[in-house]
């Protein structure tokens, strides 16, 4: 099952009525053969039980199939905030339009490279959606054409969209998943292997990329593999603080307190030389592994 993750953010310019507004965020369901529906609901009654001002859905309802249209209508409805999303990569590999028509059909609203606000707690808040990145479909200038200023929210499946947000030099706070922690996660490795070859220097948990606040989900579901090690299925509950209230204490739930936000520093643009060099040291001892496995059985082979 799950784990709920509690988070608290300064949010640069929120108005003083969403200080301490919750925001439940789920991501990476991946509806299908790879996770167990029960997990699903599971996450989705999780969400409910922080009693969230807002839901977030940020990417990958689908996985490989476009029967999984269907299974967001049985399995992912019954939000009970006012629940906004985005699409992942695998939505757009497998049926965009379908998944869209199924969170539409839910109540729950999409957003693709868009913004909208609404009022939440009595004064207006801003939610900025941002489509995929790595289809090629994100577009953050379009996204936030117009979106009015104070309380604001950036939702984008990929985490990589920090760095493009960078260049409009806005202190935003933007969540979201894409990366399921690696899944399989080994201190120390997991990290330097999405970054080496996934190019994605943003495993988990919060970042700090120039003015950015990321946060990036581990998701709930399975994607290539049907196994979790290490990187437990996730349903965040972020609660947005004033930065001059950020650090009196807020007690979200009294059995498990929010943790500080503590973002880690990363470069925004990744060295390429440097980058290819780790790829090569872990690409080696793989590579010889691999021949010494084949080896046998080449030799067994050629005699026959």
């Amino acid at each position: 099952m799950a784990e709920a993750e509690h988070r608290v953010f300064m949010v640069h310019d929120l108005d003083p009525a969403h200080d301490g507004m919750r925001v439940a965020q789920l991501s990476d369901i991946h509806v299908g053969a790879r996770t167990p529906p029960e997990r699903i609901r599971d996450a989705i009654a999780m969400a409910n039980a922080f009693e969230p001002d807002l839901v977030v859905l940020t990417g990958d309802y689908l996985s490989r199939d476009e029967r999984g249209v269907g299974l967001i209508g049985e399995l992912m409805g019954g939000l009970s905030a006012p629940t906004f999303a985005v699409l992942g990569n695998h939505d757009h590999w497998v049926d965009p339009i379908g998944a869209i028509g199924a969170l539409t059909a839910l109540g729950y609203e999409v957003l693709r490279n868009e913004n909208t606000t609404l009022s939440l707690r009595g004064a207006p808040f801003t939610i900025i959606g941002i489509d995929d990145r790595l289809t090629g479909n994100a577009a953050p200038e379009r996204a936030f054409a117009g979106a009015a200023r104070g309380s604001r929210l950036v939702l984008a499946h990929g985490p990589r969209t920090a760095d493009d947000l960078v260049a409009l030099g806005e202190p935003v706070l933007c969540m979201s998943g894409h990366t399921h922690g690696g899944q399989i996660h080994i201190p120390g490795v997991t990290h330097l292997v999405l970054w080496a070859f996934a190019d994605e220097p943003y495993d988990q948990g919060a970042f700090k990329v120039g003015p950015v606040q990321l946060y990036v989900n581990r998701g709930v579901g399975n994607s290539a593999l049907r196994l979790r090690i290490n990187s437990a299925p996730e349903v965040t509950l972020a609660v947005l603080r004033r930065p001059e209230a950020a650090w009196l204490h807020l007690e979200t739930d009294p059995s498990r307190p929010p943790r500080m936000v503590a973002p880690v520093s990363r470069p925004t643009a990744i060295a390429l030389q440097d980058r290819n060099h780790v790829r090569e040291s872990l690409t080696r001892p793989l590579a010889r592994m691999l021949r010494s496995t084949r080896e046998p059985w080449a030799s067994q082979s050629t005699r026959k």
